[in-house]
């Protein structure tokens, strides 16, 4: 045997390629390929599916326009984490930031103080983003807060939406408000939080002739400020000047339309706890008909008329409409005349009114059809053929009602006098039922589908949707109180649900989905195959919760559409926001 070096024993070693003078690369194992190829693919030997794209092992590594897609999905918070990682996210993502609605604190205020120094100095400020101030926060004098909040709006020229919540006013005073508004030409939204002081006034004529371009204003306000006497009413009473005559969207607490100048012709949503209106022989719908030709979506909840004292003996001359039904048809005495007036056509398309009277009283023709009308309180005593004539000039396609839990005894009389003609109403297919689940302690579920059941057996109704919202906090400690256990009681009421279903559908031959939400245990419903809704056939299908919030969305029956904005005004969980 000779020497492993020998060249005659490597020479049998040695491959064809080698021999015929050809240079070749050894094969690499696979965990050296794993560590060098840095994410790339890598290639298959077999040679049937060579694959060498290069794959990002990291967010750093992707490109721009895949950045900001993913940042889409992201909170603000989190896109402010990214953005502190690298040089480049942060050149990428903190314009991204400030094109969000961006929520400040007072302990936040001093940090985006110098981030928006930093972007002013690069020339990367926006032209168009939204600020939400909240400076509610006690641990700051007050004297500190005023004065970064000044220095935040001073170097937010291209401001578009502005948030101010939580006592804003003890910190500025009218003076240092008018001079950090003058600074904001281009604001187009302005939100203020409650509480309010006594210098609302004041505040309000520091906004005349400061935003040539604000179109959406807001006023929020405590619950306990929509029952008000008639002097601290008085205070409340805003009548817009010929300075905010272009706004489109207005929330407001008491709104004054009793004299001939208020006129906002671009206003197109109102939210209103009060609107006060003159003393002359018009519906309330006239004096909107009459200051607000292009209105839109309207919720109100307490219309209130000014009559001279020597025409009406009540201390005070005030009216307050949607109490209680008179014992005849008199009080459409103010109204008889309508025919004969040239009013002109509001083109409504949402209506929220506090009462079924306020309703009886728009007395205004509209445009088109309405999408929907929301009624705060049920009142029996109303005669079914007066509610119907209401209902025909509009002929909405939606109507959605509250009951109280104190009118739960008048439940089928207040359903009775709203949809007494409903075989009448082939404009209406969709129906929301609202109340407490409150109702549970005198009526179960299945009780409660029977009575809609019922009435409106002869209906058009395709759509129902029986909503049971959560009870107040004091409420639920009144109950426990009494020995009840409201938790006992709404996990009944959700296992009844099929019960009520099965009730609502044999009693109502035209529907084709049933809806329930029965307080925190969520939605539950059912969709009938088929087209048809002249008979009842098709099979029921149970849905899951996302396809039922997705179906209740499509329909326009969704209540989150006004929890944020009206529930302080109405009491009532549901309405339209002011961004529809």
């Amino acid at each position: 045997m000779g020497l492993p070096n020998n060249p005659s024993n490597r020479q049998e070693q040695i491959s064809p390629l080698q021999a015929a003078g050809k240079r070749t690369k050894r094969p690499k194992p696979a965990s050296i390929m794993a560590q060098t190829t840095e994410g790339r693919c890598p290639r298959s030997y077999d040679h049937k599916s060579p694959c060498q794209w290069l794959l990002p092992t990291s967010l750093s590594s992707l490109n721009q326009d895949v950045l900001l897609h993913i940042s889409t999905f992201l909170f603000v918070d989190d896109l402010s984490c990214l953005s502190r990682t690298s040089r480049r996210m942060y050149e990428i993502l903190a314009r991204e930031m400030l094109k969000r609605p961006v929520e400040l604190w007072p302990q936040d205020i001093y940090s985006y103080l110098r981030f928006l120094r930093h972007m002013r100095r690069e020339k990367r400020l926006p032209t168009r983003w939204d600020i939400n101030i909240n400076i509610e926060d006690g641990s700051l004098h007050k004297s500190i807060r005023g004065e970064w909040l000044v220095k935040i709006l001073g170097s937010a020229k291209g401001l578009t939406g502005l948030t101010l919540a939580g006592g804003f006013d003890t910190v500025l005073n009218a003076q240092e408000f008018r001079s950090v508004l003058s600074s904001l030409p281009r604001l187009q939204r302005l939100t203020i939080g409650a509480p309010w002081g006594d210098s609302l006034h004041d505040y309000l004529a520091s906004l005349q002739g400061l935003l040539p371009k604000l179109r959406i204003l807001e006023l929020k306000y405590k619950p306990e400020l929509l029952h008000l006497t008639q002097r601290e009413r008085t205070s409340w009473e805003i009548s817009l000047g010929p300075q905010l005559a272009l706004l489109e969207a207005l929330e407001i607490h008491t709104l004054c339309l009793a004299h001939d100048n208020v006129q906002l012709p671009q206003l197109r949503k109102l939210v209103a706890a009060c609107l006060v209106i003159g003393a002359r022989a018009l519906s309330w719908g006239g004096f909107l008909s009459i200051s607000l030709p292009n209105l839109e979506h309207l919720a109100v909840q307490q219309i209130i008329t000014q009559i001279p004292p020597e025409e009406y003996t009540s201390p005070g001359g005030v009216v307050h409409f949607g109490q209680s039904f008179p014992p005849d048809d008199a009080w459409l005495s103010p109204i008889s005349g309508l025919a004969q007036l040239d009013l002109h056509p509001l083109p409504l398309k949402y209506l929220r009114v506090g009462s079924l009277l306020d309703l009886l009283q728009f007395g205004v023709p509209c445009v088109r059809p309405l999408a929907r009308i929301d009624i705060g309180t049920l009142q029996p005593g109303a005669h079914p053929r007066t509610v119907e004539s209401a209902f025909i000039p509009m002929s909405p396609r939606c109507i959605t009602f509250h009951v109280t839990p104190g009118e739960v005894q008048g439940v089928r009389e207040s359903l009775e006098a709203l949809l007494g003609r409903v075989d009448r109403m082939a404009y209406l297919t969709h129906m929301a039922f609202n109340t407490s689940i409150l109702v549970l302690r005198k009526f179960n579920i299945e009780t409660l589908a029977a009575e809609l059941g019922r009435v409106l057996r002869e209906s058009f109704v395709t759509h129902l949707f029986v909503r049971l919202f959560e009870a107040s906090r004091r409420e639920i400690l009144d109950l426990q109180e009494e020995g009840e256990k409201p938790d006992v009681l709404v996990a009944r009421a959700y296992d009844d649900t099929v019960k009520a279903q099965q009730v609502l559908v044999a009693d109502i031959p035209s529907l084709r989905s049933v809806c329930f939400e029965v307080g925190h245990y969520g939605l539950r419903g059912w969709l009938r195959d088929g087209e048809t809704n002249s008979q009842q056939s098709g099979q029921w299908t149970e849905l899951d919760e996302p396809d039922i919030e997705r179906m209740l969305k499509k329909e326009d029956l969704h209540c989150s559409h006004l929890e944020h904005t009206l529930d302080s005004c109405f009491g009532a969980p549901f309405s339209w926001a002011m961004d529809e």
